[in-house]
């Protein structure tokens, strides 16, 4: 049985240090043998016994997974008591290692928007509808939505609301001028038109994107509906808060099956026709709904909460000017699903996410590895920083406030490293040329004579292939840290079906693979700390496209900013080398907020004036840099995988 013990909380701190321990992992660390000596280290430090007094064991490993997947935990969500006893479960680790506190703490705050909620001021008025719309029942505001009152204006229908080219060619609005009407559009995608259609017109589907092709013609609000033929868990969706997305800068309101037939009875006797061709995929100019007018009061509250990121420093003996190398992963999750990013499957939606593999995988190579390089005499030129990232889930928020005030010499990540299968993929040799030669020093002093970067012996470390990836950008935290001018390696062994589900389980990990995987870690981070110059750093890396992501025909040379922030613009963290973008005079921190003399409030206005531009034809650019507006002019170029 897990028992508990945890002290409580510093009445003057909203997260303290708690000294929580799991009292049966306590007692297997007591009493694991320790039976393999690591020799792996020592011809990267000539000679000392750098990780021999510790080594890496799968039981330890399963031990700290079993904790931070354990029920108190909650799925570890940014800002909850269960991210709160993670924190504290990681710094208790910390200490027990040994390893300093940065700044007489290891545990470091910072704030962030963590959810949406109704505020007391919500009221649709429907003339033309035989129902008093109640809040919550009939109609809700999406998270997305701005704040204020609209009023009366009248309503039009635009079946799906979407705008698609390619073989699709659908357009929902047919250049109809919307100004001052609410736009009343289905949810999804025409649900009886061929299953190519559909797949094609899905990556069109996102409410927020319908939302700016409405706004983008005038409308003064957009109202999402249950689709015909759908058939739904809530004729209204959940308010969801998704952190690294802006406000839609309109009233957006979802309403459900009930009010929508009320509105669209004023088509009348062509409804009927008109809606099967809809939903075949046909398409035809907007319908103005004859006596129906919407009036509306919005009012919603953003929650702002604060995250800890946990620190722990390894004191090598290095000079006090030094910069350390750090070594990282995110031990946040996505609770029990409450926001964006959950793949939860019909009654799964509620449970508990646990995270196993993401990511108390990462955090728990990340404690062994400190563990074992804390136990050894290894002394080097520069000191060694273990972080344990919270927010990456929402955006990478921990780690981006971070690296606003603190750099580092290098980065490793791990992230996702507990299904080793065939491969471990390494991302980031790109980001300098001198990884190539310390990812061959630390595989070539492996005990094994194999690819395995491990030092557990040949009777338990399976086999370890390494897959080197050039780029450095990897939805995850070392996306922070390269953007901020430090060389990274990211390890992940890969996804998987149960990736962001309650299906994410404690027994579902391979625990001598990550055995294997925080092995290599830890010999790269000693190879990495041995190296006497400062690694070399190469910016203006090609991002390479985004499988699964929409997509336009050309390309700015826009490197996103993947941190969450709630503004309106796009921010770019970077350049590509002589792209459009850095012809152009954009910068590193700049936030697009206008693009071909349109405004741009977030992704999705960015995306739908993306896909309406051509190849080497100038428009207008207006970017956010540092407060101040700031006009250029870009030539976009043709995509070189179309």
């Amino acid at each position: 049985m897990i028992e508990w013990l945890i002290r409580s909380f510093p009445g003057d701190q909203t997260y303290g240090l708690a000294r929580v321990r799991w009292v049966e992992a306590e007692r297997k660390r007591a009493v694991v043998a320790k039976a393999v000596v690591l020799v792996g280290l020592f011809s990267l430090i000539d000679g000392s016994n750098a990780a021999s007094a510790n080594p890496i064991t799968p039981g330890e490993l399963r031990a700290h997974v079993d904790v931070l997947t354990a029920k108190p935990m909650a799925g570890r969500l940014t800002g909850t008591e269960g991210a709160q006893m993670a924190a504290a479960y990681i710094a208790d680790q910390f200490v027990q290692a040994g390893l300093d506190a940065p700044q007489g703490t290891y545990l470091h705050p910072f704030d962030f928007a963590a959810g949406v909620s109704l505020g007391a001021d919500n009221v649709l008025t429907v003339r033309g509808a035989d129902v008093a719309p109640v809040l919550g029942q009939q109609w809700t505001p999406l998270a997305f939505s701005k704040s204020g009152s609209v009023p009366a204006a009248p309503v039009v229908f635009a079946g799906y609301g979407m705008v698609a080219a390619g073989g699709a060619q659908y357009d929902s609005f047919q250049d109809t001028d919307l100004s001052g009407k609410w736009v009343l559009v289905w949810r999804g995608v025409p649900v009886d038109a061929p299953v190519e259609t559909r797949v094609e017109l899905a990556r069109f589907a996102d409410l927020r994107y319908k939302a700016s092709l409405v706004k983008a013609r005038g409308a003064i609000g957009l109202i999402v509906a249950p689709a015909p033929g759908v058939t739904y868990a809530s004729d209204l969706p959940s308010i969801r808060f998704d952190a690294s997305l802006g406000r839609a800068e309109m009233p957006v309101i979802a309403v459900n099956q009930h009010l929508s037939d009320q509105m669209l009875a004023t088509i009348g006797a062509e409804r009927a026709a008109l809606q099967t061709r809809t939903a075949a995929g046909e398409t035809s100019a907007p319908i103005p709904l004859d006596g129906v007018e919407i009036a509306a009061r919005i009012s919603l509250s953003l929650d702002r909460r604060k995250g800890f990121n946990v620190l722990g420093l390894l004191d090598l003996g290095a000079p006090s000017d030094s910069v350390p190398l750090i070594i990282g992963a995110h031990f946040d999750h996505l609770g029990h699903g409450e926001t964006s990013g959950s793949l939860a499957q019909g009654d799964e939606d509620g449970l508990i996410h646990p995270g196993a593999d993401d990511n108390a995988s990462g955090i728990a190579a990340l404690l062994e590895i400190a563990d074992s390089l804390a136990a050894s005499d290894l002394t080097a030129p520069r000191n060694i920083l273990f972080a344990a990232w919270s927010g990456e889930e929402l955006g990478l928020l921990g780690s981006y406030d971070f690296v606003q005030r603190n750099t580092a010499s290098a980065y490793l990540n791990m992230d996702m490293v507990g299904r080793l299968r065939q491969q471990v993929h390494v991302a980031g040799f790109a980001s300098s040329p001198d990884w190539d030669g310390i990812v061959s020093r630390a595989l070539a002093g492996s005990e094994t004579g194999r690819d395995t970067g491990s030092s557990i012996g040949a009777a338990s470390a399976p086999e370890l292939n390494v897959d080197r990836i050039d780029t450095p950008f990897v939805p995850t935290d070392a996306t922070s840290f390269y953007s901020a001018g430090v060389p990274v390696l990211s390890f992940t062994t890969g996804a998987h079906i149960e990736y962001h589900s309650p299906r994410d389980t404690a027994d579902s990990l391979n625990y001598p693979g990550l055995a294997a995987v925080a092995g290599l870690v830890r010999d790269i981070a000693v190879a990495t700390v041995m190296t006497p110059q400062k690694l070399a750093y190469v910016p203006d890396v090609a991002a390479p496209p985004r499988p699964g992501r929409r997509r336009a025909g050309v390309t700015l040379g826009t490197i996103p900013q993947y941190a969450g922030e709630d503004q309106r613009g796009v921010a770019i963290a970077d350049t590509v080398a002589d792209g459009p973008a850095q012809r152009a005079g954009m910068m590193g921190g700049d936030v697009i907020v206008g693009l071909a003399d349109a405004d741009v409030a977030d992704i999705y206005d960015f995306m739908r004036i993306l896909n309406g531009l051509k190849p080497d034809e100038a428009v207008s650019l207006i970017v956010d840099r540092e407060g101040r507006e700031v006009a250029l002019e870009i030539i976009p170029t043709a995509r070189s995988d179309q």
